[in-house]
């Protein structure tokens, strides 16, 4: 299904106040799946809707963490509507945090798209489970950098040497920023002096 088609559609897959609503990401955001995903790849996202819909239609083995069941429903029934195929994605209908920490290891992830519950600590805990699953060269999207918490994990991703943030071509990062992981160092084995981006917020002459 041709993108524009698709993005006019808007569905509303979620829900607010009793009434269904549309929280899809940012257009930039979704075009950004719809191009660079592809059916070879591993793709994971936390938080479902419109970007659910962008990794069916470009078949890659999806995995969507949601916790509302149904939001999942929704984006179901909309699929099989319109005829797109969620043969290759598997839903998990619980929260991210609990289910990251313990899930099954199932190869690689090639794209991740960081986009469930922006509280905190959830982003920073979505990031940090799924990164160790990321080889090198693999993609994250953080989405909703509008909000502190996205904010805050793209301003440290963008500090560190290990993720390259010069992917964000067709992205409004006032919403969405993108980094590509360039090595295999893990971020939870440095001490907070090695992490420039908190060097760089502390009061280091307190510690």
């Amino acid at each position: 299904m041709d993108f524009d088609e698709l993005y006019r559609l808007d569905p509303p897959f979620h829900e607010n106040d009793g009434r269904l609503c549309s929280y899809r990401s940012s257009r930039d955001c979704c075009l950004y799946v719809y191009h660079h995903v592809s059916p070879t790849m591993r793709t994971i996202e936390t938080g479902c809707g419109f970007s659910t819909v962008c990794f069916a239609v470009k078949g890659s083995h999806h995995l969507c963490i949601e916790p509302d069941a149904d939001v999942i429903r929704r984006v179901q029934e909309f699929c099989a509507l319109k005829g797109i195929s969620l043969e290759h994605c598997h839903f998990v209908n619980e929260r991210s945090e609990v289910y990251l920490p313990s899930m099954p290891h199932g190869g690689m992830v090639d794209f991740a798209l960081i986009d469930g519950r922006h509280a905190f600590p959830t982003p920073f805990l979505d990031w940090f489970y799924i990164a160790d699953r990321m080889r090198t060269g693999s993609i994250v999207v953080v989405d909703d950098t509008q909000l502190w918490t996205g904010k805050t994990l793209a301003d440290f991703l963008r500090a560190e040497e290990g993720w390259n943030n010069g992917l964000e071509l067709g992205i409004d990062r006032v919403r969405s920023e993108v980094f590509a992981k360039t090595t295999d160092d893990r971020c939870r084995d440095k001490w907070w002096g090695e992490q420039p981006f908190v060097k760089s917020q502390s009061v280091t002459g307190a510690v």
